[in-house]
C-alpha cells in the first residue's frame, strides 16, 4: 500500500531568496562559490575552532585543504550530466605507472551508450585546482627533462618535484566508440621513464585517458573518478591532512524517506501519485524539506551490474570525519530545462551550508547525516516530482 503524503501550506521565512544565486552567470558564479568557500564557512569554523580532522585554522583568511577540494569538485558543473553515478562502481587500484588511481566501471545496457571520453582540457585543469588545494603549483605543459627523461606534463611544481600526466591525445572527432590517439615519444612517459624519475625523487600521477569513457554525455562520472585518483595521490605525496574521498564515490551508501509531510508556500500545488509527491509550480519558490529522525532508513549493498540492493536500517549511518555526497534528484516532469538550486543545512557547530545548482551535493567532514538536517529546494514554475528518498554516501557498507 503506497504512503500517501500528508501536504500542509505554511509562509516561507523571509530570509528565502529564491532567485539568489540562480541567474548568475558562470563566472559569477565560480566568484560566488570562492567567496562563499573563503567566507561564511572558513569563518563559522575557524569560530568553533575546529575544521575536518581536528585541524585548528591557522589564518582565518585561508580555506581548509578540504573546502578547497570540495571546491574543486562543485566546479565540476552544476548542469552535468550524471546518470551513470549511482551505478558506477569505482575501482580503486594501481596501475603500472605505480599511482593511485579510480577507474569508473559502468555497466552500460548498450553498445552506443560509448560516447568517446570525458574533456581530458577540463580534467587537467581541475587537477591542477586540487594540486593547488594541497599547497604545490603546477605549470600547465611542462617539459621536463631531467635524468634522460623527455616528458610533457600536464602539471608540475619544479620546487616540490610532484606533478602529473593524463596521457593520450583527445579524438579528432570524440563521438561514439572514439577513443584516444597515442602521444608523441617527444611528450608521453613510458612505464621505464617513471620509474627513472622516481628513483632521482620525482613524484608524478599517471593515469589514462582511455580509462574515462563518456557514457551517454556523462561527464561528471569520469571526471569525478579522475579528481579521486589525484586526491589519493596527494594524500601520500604531501604533508597535512588526508582527505578521503570514500563517502563522495558512495562506497557505501544510505537512504532516508523524503518526509510525508512538506511545507508548501504558496503557488505550489501538489498531489500523490504511487507514494511520489508530484508538483505544479506557478511562481519561483523555495521548498524546505526536513529530514528529521523518526524517517524510515534504508542501507544499500552493492550486486551485479551497478544494481544497489537495499535493506532497512534501524539507524542513520554517521557521516561526520569525512566528505560526502548527497544525493536529491527532483524530477523535472515535462522535459524542460530548467535552473533549481539545493541549499543543505544543518545546526551544529560549526553549522553546514552548502548551496549548488547541481542534484549531487558535495557535503564537508562536518555534515552528519545521522542528526536532523534540512533541503531547501529553490523551483521555478513548471511541473516537478520529488524523489521519495534522499540518498548519503557512507564509508560503512564497503
Amino acid at each position: 500500500m503506497s504512503r500517501k503524503p500528508r501536504i500542509e501550506k505554511r509562509q516561507v521565512p523571509s530570509d528565502y531568496a529564491p532567485r539568489y544565486p540562480r541567474d548568475l552567470s558562470a563566472d559569477e558564479y565560480r566568484q560566488f562559490l570562492e567567496r562563499d568557500t573563503k567566507g561564511r564557512l572558513l569563518r563559522t569554523a575557524a569560530a568553533a575552532g575546529v575544521l575536518s580532522g581536528g585541524l585548528v585554522a591557522q589564518d582565518k583568511d585561508a580555506p581548509s585543504r578540504e573546502e578547497q577540494v570540495l571546491a574543486v569538485l562543485r566546479a565540476i558543473g552544476g548542469h552535468e550530466r550524471s546518470s551513470w553515478f549511482e551505478r558506477t562502481d569505482f575501482a580503486m587500484t594501481k596501475n603500472a605507472y605505480d599511482s593511485p588511481v579510480v577507474v569508473p566501471r559502468v555497466p552500460i545496457s548498450f553498445g552506443n551508450s560509448h560516447n568517446g571520453v570525458f574533456d581530458a582540457g577540463r580534467a587537467r585543469h581541475l587537477a591542477r585546482q586540487m594540486f593547488r588545494a594541497y599547497g604545490l603549483e603546477t605549470k600547465p605543459g611542462f617539459a621536463l627533462r631531467a635524468d634522460g627523461v623527455e616528458a610533457r606534463l600536464d602539471g608540475f611544481d619544479p620546487k616540490a618535484k610532484v606533478g602529473f600526466k593524463l596521457r593520450g591525445k583527445m579524438p579528432a572527432d570524440n563521438k561514439m566508440f572514439a577513443m584516444p590517439g597515442p602521444e608523441s615519444a617527444t611528450t608521453d612517459l613510458s612505464e621505464v621513464e617513471a620509474k627513472i624519475l622516481r628513483q632521482s625523487g620525482h613524484e608524478i600521477h599517471v593515469a589514462d585517458l582511455s580509462h574515462y569513457a563518456v557514457m551517454d554525455g556523462d561527464q561528471f562520472t569520469g571526471t569525478v573518478a579522475y579528481l579521486a585518483g589525484i586526491v589519493a595521490f596527494l594524500n601520500g605525496a604531501t604533508d597535512g591532512p588526508d582527505i578521503s574521498l570514500d563517502a563522495v564515490l558512495m562506497r557505501g551508501r544510505q537512504r532516508i524517506a523524503t518526509p510525508a509531510k512538506i511545507e508548501l508556500p504558496k503557488g505550489v500545488r501538489a498531489r500523490d501519485f504511487h507514494g511520489a509527491i508530484h508538483l505544479e509550480v506557478d511562481r519561483d519558490v523555495t521548498i524546505p524539506i526536513h529530514f528529521e529522525r523518526g524517517l524510515a532508513v534504508e542501507i544499500g549493498a552493492r550486486g551485479e551490474r551497478g544494481v544497489t540492493h537495499w535493506r532497512k536500517s534501524e539507524r542513520r549511518a554517521p557521516t561526520a570525519g569525512t566528505p560526502s555526497m548527497v544525493e536529491f534528484l527532483v524530477g523535472i516532469r515535462d522535459g524542460t530545462m530548467r535552473k533549481m538550486r539545493r541549499r543543505l543545512v544543518q545546526k551544529g557547530e560549526p553549522p553546514v551550508h552548502v548551496e549548488t545548482n547541481a542534484s549531487r551535493i558535495f557535503t564537508p567532514s562536518w555534515f552528519d547525516a545521522s542528526k536532523p538536517f534540512t533541503i531547501l529546494v529553490e523551483l521555478s514554475p513548471g511541473p516537478y516530482s520529488l524523489p521519495k528518498w534522499v540518498t548519503i554516501g557512507t564509508t560503512e557498507g564497503r
